[in-house]
């Protein structure tokens, strides 16, 4: 897995530069040998463009049957891609689950979401990888709890590509849509 890692950082070195990547690494077996695969994206880590993000009503906790969750995790995020495509059709960047004044997990990616108590992360499994890579305050708490939306004078988004963009809206509540750093 070394090698194939460090091949990929330099091919993308070469091609590109010092850049961020969000890569994804899938063992493989070929000829009876397990061997690794790297691909990637080249990413801007912190992205100007506000999104908006559509708020469903219902219980917050998951409702999806674990086979389906498991198998969104596969390396064809097949499911993954067509619910982006309807939601960017439809002008929305990710979906979030609102009950009352809480808000749940974004179905494709994480929120950090700035109070005057300071800022949280929900969506524990993406944030912690982006904490893991240096593109978020290790400082700043992750969980999957429900999160209140009441005192939130910003809120970010984080891509299922690891881009983090100012949310503008999220239903019905809008907010400070500024692109301060949120490291």
């Amino acid at each position: 897995m070394h090698d194939a890692l460090h091949g990929f950082l330099a091919e993308a070195a070469a091609r590109h530069g010092q850049v961020t990547v969000a890569a994804q690494i899938q063992l493989i077996e070929v000829d009876g040998q397990n061997e690794f695969v790297v691909a990637g994206t080249v990413i801007d880590a912190t992205r100007p463009e506000p999104v908006a993000l559509a708020a469903q009503r219902g219980p917050l906790q998951d409702r999806t049957p674990h086979w389906r969750r498991m198998a969104a995790r596969t390396s064809s995020r097949a499911e993954a891609r067509l619910v982006e495509q309807d939601l960017n059709a439809r002008g929305y960047a990710d979906v979030v689950t609102v009950d009352g004044a809480l808000i749940g997990n974004p179905g494709l990616g994480a929120l950090i979401v700035e109070t005057a108590d300071g800022k949280t992360g929900l969506g524990a499994d993406v944030l912690t990888l982006l904490q893991a890579a240096g593109l978020l305050d290790a400082a700043v708490p992750c969980t999957d709890l429900p999160l209140a939306l009441s005192g939130a004078k910003r809120v970010w988004w984080v891509s299922p590509r690891f881009e983090t963009h100012p949310v503008r809206v999220i239903g019905t509540h809008h907010f400070e849509s500024e692109v301060p750093g949120h490291e």
